[in-house]
């Protein structure tokens, strides 16, 4: 498989499991494609789509590069800000207790890159907003890896092609991937220095709490993966043990107490199979009770992250929040109407996330169950965020399309995302707001 194709395999992540392994190249014609930010949590399934030329443009509209300017020794455009008065807006609900409210004020800025880049993209945030991972593109076509400081940029290099860090934490230890000789291999960047992760070749990790704990899979064949944990950045992963139902299982997020959260499969990638997942640190590993929505129970549920954690003297989860997206049926409609919700652990009992519009994809999440990402696709699409108050429609860049923010930190206060250019180019973006 060429850099090109795997990159093009990068943009259809959204018609797959993203944490799975690379897709077969399809015959869409997207091996121009580069850049693509891989997302380390699930992406709202949004209706069947053909392949073909269909396949494409739901690619491109999931907020990554695509390769199609016209003038690619070009500098990008700089961006046309929005009117002072064209700050935040937002759907008004109750606020739930300890949210805070939602950001206001929320002003746009454009994240410098170095160098002469022809396209660059955020792909996640440190929970104090202060880190900020992404990608740039020169006009040669090189991929450089970027983290930002308060702002100031900084090119990490890391081998191989198609290299990206996906998450990072409040000190600034960021884990990755890149792919060498055809295979994905994982990276962790601390104290200044890139270091290889252990595991073998095919083995990702996508997240990274505070201590440094890391999660994430190992793909065992090409329909077939198991969550991993490393304790430490130095040392091997380890399996997370799967119920014996399960055909795979990915972790998606790495608990401040340590626990792994994630999904196993139970039905192959039938949403209806999916069933949310803990992995703590000590203690037996729990399937999660399916949500109860409107009075009905979910057919699937689907973890992203877990909040408000509380555990007994014998370490068992007396407390906790999980955030994710349910499968449910509903009376009238043919297919599973999916939803975004806060669970409560114990119980099962769901808060549906109100969408006034629906939020097409999520990319990012905060200690508060709050979701970035967007509203609408292809060149339609605007970034947004997603929280038990509504949704946070954040200000656009008058001369950018294809928006989408893709990560926010935990007060709310600072969120990433990217859009594109009229000549495709995507740029990295940044709003900061008050609360």
């Amino acid at each position: 498989m060429t850099d090109e194709d795997q990159l093009a395999n990068d943009l259809l992540g959204p018609l797959r499991d993203p944490r799975v392994g690379p897709a077969q190249p399809s015959a869409a014609n997207v091996s121009a494609a580069v850049l693509s930010g891989r997302r380390k949590i699930r992406l709202r399934r949004i209706g069947t789509v053909a392949a073909g030329a269909s396949v494409t443009m739901l690619a491109v509209a999931s907020g990554v590069f695509a390769a199609t300017a016209t003038r690619p020794d070009a500098p990008p455009a700089a961006i046309e800000l929005p009117t002072p008065s064209a700050t935040t807006s937002a759907d008004n609900s109750p606020d739930p207790a300890g949210s805070g409210g939602l950001p206001t004020g929320c002003r746009l800025a454009q994240l410098p890159v170095p160098g002469d880049p022809a396209q660059s993209i955020a792909t996640g945030i440190d929970p104090t907003g202060r880190y900020v991972v992404g990608r740039s593109q020169s006009a040669d076509g090189k991929s450089h890896v970027i983290m930002w400081d308060d702002g100031t940029p900084q090119q990490i290099p890391v081998p191989g092609s198609d290299q990206r860090l996906v998450d990072v934490n409040a000190a600034g230890e960021a884990v990755g991937s890149s792919f060498q000789g055809g295979k994905e291999v994982p990276w962790v960047y601390r104290d200044g220095k890139l270091n290889r992760l252990g595991g073998s070749a095919g083995t990702v990790p996508v997240a990274i709490n505070q201590a440094g704990r890391i999660a994430g899979y190992r793909n065992v064949s090409s329909d077939r993966a198991v969550p991993v944990v490393w304790q430490a950045w130095n040392e091997e992963p380890v399996d997370l043990p799967l119920p014996g139902e399960a055909s795979k299982g990915y972790a998606s997020d790495v608990a401040d107490d340590g626990t792994v959260v994630g999904t196993v499969y139970l039905a192959g990638d039938n949403p209806a199979g999916e069933r949310g997942y803990l992995w703590p640190t000590s203690g037996s590993a729990s399937t999660l009770p399916l949500p109860t929505v409107e009075g009905v129970q979910a057919k699937g549920f689907h973890a992203l992250t877990l909040t408000d954690e509380r555990r007994d003297d014998a370490g068992r989860l007396e407390a906790g929040r999980v955030t994710g997206s349910v499968a449910r049926k509903v009376p009238g409609q043919k297919e599973l109407v999916h939803d975004y919700v806060h669970v409560d652990v114990r119980t099962g009992a769901a808060i549906v996330l109100p969408e006034q519009e629906p939020f097409a994809q999520a990319n990012g999440h905060n200690k508060l169950g709050w979701l970035a990402g967007q509203t609408g696709i292809l060149e339609q699409s605007l970034p947004a965020i997603l929280t038990p108050d509504g949704l946070l429609r954040l200000p656009r860049p008058k001369n950018l399309t294809s928006l989408t923010a893709t990560g926010l930190s935990d007060d709310g206060r600072v969120i990433v995302g990217h859009g594109s250019d009229s000549q495709a180019r995507t740029q990295a973006l940044e709003w900061r707001c008050q609360r």
